[in-house]
C-alpha cells in the first residue's frame, strides 16, 4: 500500500533541497572550478600519459576422468586406373566402418572428415591416390588400444590425433579457461610490480580454441601399446590433464 507523504516529511524534504541549493549557490565557483580541474587532469592523462601494454599467456590445468576417445583414421588407396582407385577407396570405407562398429559397438560415431582423389607420378607412371580420413569417436575410452590395433590390422595407413574427452567437457573447459585468466593476471601483477607499476584494465583476451582434450600422438601400434602400459589402465588413462591457454593483454600504469 502506498503511504501519503505527511506535511512534516514534505517540509523536511523542502528544507533539504533548499539547503543544498543554497550551498551550491554559495560555493558554485569553487565547485565548478574543482570539476574543471579534475576533468582537465583526466584529459591530460588520457592524451599525454599513455599506459604501457603487456601481454601474458596464462595456463589453466585441471584433471578429469575420460568419458570418450576420438581418433583420426587415414586410408590411402592407389591404382593407375582412377576408377579402380575409387572403388578400392569405397571398399576401404566399408571396412573401416565395419571395424569401428565391431570394436566399439554400434553407438560409435563415424564422421568422414576428408576425401580426395589426386594423380601422382611414381617412377614415370601415373598413380591415382584416393585418401579417406575418418574421425572415430568411441563412447568407451578403454577401447582406444583395441581400436588402434584393429585399424592397423585392417590396413589403415595412419591412426593419429588420439584424444581422450573428459566428462562434462564444456564445464571442465570453462573452469580451465577461468584458471588460465587467473594465472595470466598473477603473471601481469608480478611483472608490473617488478617494474614499479600496477595492472590496469584488460585490453584483449585470446583463446587457444582447444576443446578440453587430452591428446596422444600415435604413429603406430608399438608406440600406442608402450604408452598404454606406461600411463593407462585397460588402454585408457584413469585421469587426464585438461589444459587451456589464454593470452591476456593489460594496461599497466
Amino acid at each position: 500500500m502506498n503511504q501519503e507523504i505527511t506535511p512534516q516529511v514534505a517540509n523536511i524534504q523542502d528544507n533539504f533541497m533548499q539547503t543544498l541549493t543554497n550551498f551550491f549557490n554559495q560555493y558554485k565557483k569553487i565547485i565548478l572550478t574543482t570539476l574543471v580541474v579534475i576533468g582537465s587532469l583526466f584529459l591530460v592523462k588520457a592524451i599525454f600519459f599513455k599506459p604501457a601494454v603487456i601481454s601474458v599467456v596464462g595456463t589453466g590445468s585441471l584433471t578429469a576422468k575420460p568419458d570418450q576417445v576420438e581418433m583420426l583414421v587415414t586410408k590411402v588407396d592407389s591404382n593407375p586406373d582412377p576408377v579402380l582407385a575409387i572403388m578400392a577407396g569405397e571398399e576401404s570405407i566399408v571396412g573401416i566402418v565395419a571395424k569401428a562398429k565391431e570394436l566399439a559397438g554400434n553407438d560409435v560415431e563415424i564422421q568422414k572428415s576428408f576425401y580426395q582423389v589426386t594423380p601422382s607420378v611414381v617412377t614415370g607412371d601415373v598413380l591415382y591416390q584416393v585418401i579417406n580420413v575418418f574421425k572415430i569417436t568411441a563412447q568407451d575410452p578403454s577401447k582406444a588400444t583395441d581400436l588402434i590395433k584393429g585399424f592397423y590390422a585392417s590396413g589403415a595407413t595412419t591412426v593419429s590425433g588420439v584424444n581422450f574427452i573428459p566428462e562434462n567437457r564444456e564445464e571442465i573447459t570453462q573452469d580451465a579457461r577461468k584458471a588460465a585468466v587467473k594465472d595470466a593476471k598473477k603473471q601481469a601483477r608480478d611483472i608490473a610490480k617488478a617494474s614499479g607499476k600496477r595492472v590496469g584494465r584488460i585490453i584483449s583476451v585470446g583463446d587457444d580454441l582447444s576443446k578440453g582434450n587430452s591428446t596422444v600422438s600415435t604413429n603406430g601400434v608399438a608406440q600406442a601399446e608402450a604408452e598404454a602400459q606406461a600411463s593407462y589402465t585397460g588402454g585408457s588413462p584413469v585421469e587426464i590433464d585438461v589444459s587451456k591457454s589464454m593470452t591476456v593483454t593489460y594496461e599497466i600504469w
